[in-house]
């Protein structure tokens, strides 16, 4: 079975599109994002970042313990820290 184009979709397109016009405004988002907690903020920018910058690949470091200043492997481990914390509170 082949799908027509603008079928089904297409309405259900339009409605969404009429209702987003009628119903959401600049103002009204940035009332919104106002309210939100700089956590939720942040986490918005990013989903928002999505559309409007291609998304970087992330990359994995071999880092011996030897080549690292102490100061440098303490930071390093922090920040995986954090980026564990903040990845296990956004899942709650």
């Amino acid at each position: 079975m082949r799908k027509t184009p603008n079928g089904k979709n297409g309405a259900v397109s339009e409605l969404f599109e009429e209702f987003i016009e009628k119903h959401v405004t600049i103002e009204g988002i940035a009332a919104d994002f106002a309210q939100l907690t700089p956590y939720r903020r942040l986490a918005m920018l990013e989903k928002f970042a999505a559309y409007v910058s291609p998304k970087m690949k992330s990359i994995e470091m071999d880092v011996s313990h030897e080549s690292v200043s102490p100061d440098m492997f303490t930071l390093m481990r922090h920040l995986k820290d954090s980026a564990s914390q903040s990845e296990s509170q956004s899942e709650n």
